[in-house]
């Protein structure tokens, strides 16, 4: 698995909301919270991740836009973990 992070809203929303959309309901606060980036709220200095797994698949999304905390969409244990790591 691997992390992908960009304060670009736009090249987060191209890779990470498809997956997110596949269940609008489960990630609708970090659908949500994508759109407010996008729109300009939150703007300053954003962080947003989205994990592949080895085919590629999107399998996990993170956002923190301040003064927001961090937003984790439904995801693998294993992406947890791997994200800690990576921010750390």
């Amino acid at each position: 698995m691997r992390w992908t992070f960009t304060s670009d809203p736009e090249v987060c929303a191209g890779a990470a909301e498809p997956w997110l959309s596949r269940d609008p309901v489960r990630n609708t606060i970090p659908l949500t919270m994508l759109r407010a980036v996008r729109e300009g709220l939150w703007g300053e200095d954003p962080l947003m991740g989205w994990a592949t797994d080895h085919g590629g698949e999107v399998v996990a999304v993170a956002l923190h836009a301040p003064p927001q905390l961090l937003v984790l969409a439904d995801m693998p244990a294993e992406a947890v973990r791997e994200l800690a790591t990576a921010l750390i």
